[in-house]
């Protein structure tokens, strides 16, 4: 499955070390989509990610529990690129 979209950045706060990323993206070639606001929050050694996506389409269709270990995972590589820079 590929997706096409776009990342806009809707608030960012380099004092809170806080920002928000709003995610819009459709299945190349079906009729899903994968739309999402994720919040960053840093704080010394760590933070926290929260997202509120909303998935239709074939992605929707695999469940929660597969859906869930994937955003795991993208989550979880991203963090970690994020820790290299």
């Amino acid at each position: 499955m590929k997706m096409a979209g776009t990342i806009e950045i809707v608030e960012k706060d380099a004092a809170a070390h806080r920002a928000v990323l709003r995610i819009k993206a459709r299945e190349a070639g079906g009729q899903g989509h994968a739309n999402a606001d994720v919040t960053f929050q840093l704080d010394d050694g760590g933070g926290t990610i929260h997202t509120h996506a909303q998935i239709t389409g074939k992605a929707a269709s695999m469940g929660e529990g597969v859906m869930v270990g994937v955003l795991d995972g993208l989550i979880t590589d991203f963090t970690g690129k994020l820790g290299q820079i």
